[in-house]
């Protein structure tokens, strides 16, 4: 069974490697990358090494990724007009989900 759960890792691993260097968003990009950081971790727990796991999910998952994040945040430009018409339409429907929770 550690081999089949070994076989899928490696897979999702080689998957968004290509997507993390394919993907024209950078954002996007960011999120597989995510992806591949929780797969590595992962992998390391079929690997019987659960001190890596910790520090890969703490170190890599949490802290460099969110750096990252705000770096893409920060130096990527803005472009308000495009969310304009979206905005209404998401109070709309986030205020019906929201309504609807707490019936």
């Amino acid at each position: 069974m550690a081999h089949v759960f070994f076989g899928y890792f490696s897979g999702v691993l080689a998957l968004t490697t290509v997507l993390v260097v394919a993907l024209g968003n950078p954002v996007y990009s960011a999120l597989s990358l995510l992806v591949r950081f929780f797969h590595i971790a992962s992998l390391y727990v079929t690997l019987r090494a659960e001190c890596l796991f910790a520090i890969q999910l703490m170190v890599y998952a949490s802290a460099i990724l969110i750096f990252y994040l705000f770096a893409v945040m920060l130096l990527t430009e803005k472009t308000p007009d495009r969310y304009h018409i979206q905005s209404w339409e998401s109070l709309l429907i986030g205020s019906a989900i929201i309504t609807a929770a707490l019936k």
